[in-house]
């Protein structure tokens, strides 16, 4: 087992990583918001983190679905803006199928026009559940089914291009927040 004074300890806090998941293989996957770039490590040997893709614009958050496909969340990923009052940012979730963790696997999940994207967990069905936001703060959660489809669930006052009721709740107000159904 590695030591906290090992190469490999040296070499992950260097590369300033900012999510870890470990795989269904065992190996652990670093995502590098600041180097675009997503690693993995074996915990057992005491080796340099191996680069398994890149170019990704600020990777946040890492996850595996039941089947063991890869999805890497990246806040914002520089496509061009559909609406030019939004901030430009269309936070993106990839998808990579097992087996090929690779870029030329690389496949668009789920895009969210306008807004940065932080974090996201699968739930029991399978569906990522994502945190969202137009300005820093967290504004809302959006389920993500299987196929891609994006169900807004609460918070936010402006989703996929159409204003919500404010019962959907005010920002920064959680007394105010209303769920929506997603069964």
């Amino acid at each position: 087992t590695a030591n906290t004074y090992s190469e490999i300890g040296k070499t992950i806090s260097n590369g300033n990583p900012w999510m870890h998941k470990v795989g269904p293989d065992g190996l652990l996957y670093i995502a590098y918001k600041g180097q675009s770039e997503v690693a993995t490590v074996d915990p057992s040997k005491d080796e340099a983190p191996t680069v398994i893709l890149t170019g990704l614009k600020q990777p946040m958050d890492i996850g595996f679905d039941a089947t063991g496909n890869l999805y890497v969340l990246c806040r914002g990923d520089g496509l061009p803006k559909l609406d030019n009052t939004l901030s430009g940012n269309n936070g993106t979730i990839y998808k990579y199928p097992k087996g090929n963790f690779t870029n030329s696997g690389q496949t668009r999940f789920a895009t969210f026009e306008g807004y940065k994207i932080f974090a996201m967990e699968f739930d029991k069905s399978g569906n990522l559940l994502v945190t969202k936001s137009l300005s820093g703060a967290i504004s809302g959660i959006d389920k993500v089914a299987s196929d891609g489809t994006i169900t807004h669930i609460i918070g936010g006052i402006y989703y996929n291009g159409s204003d919500i009721n404010i019962e959907d709740g005010v920002p920064g107000d959680p007394s105010t927040a209303r769920f929506n159904d997603i069964s």
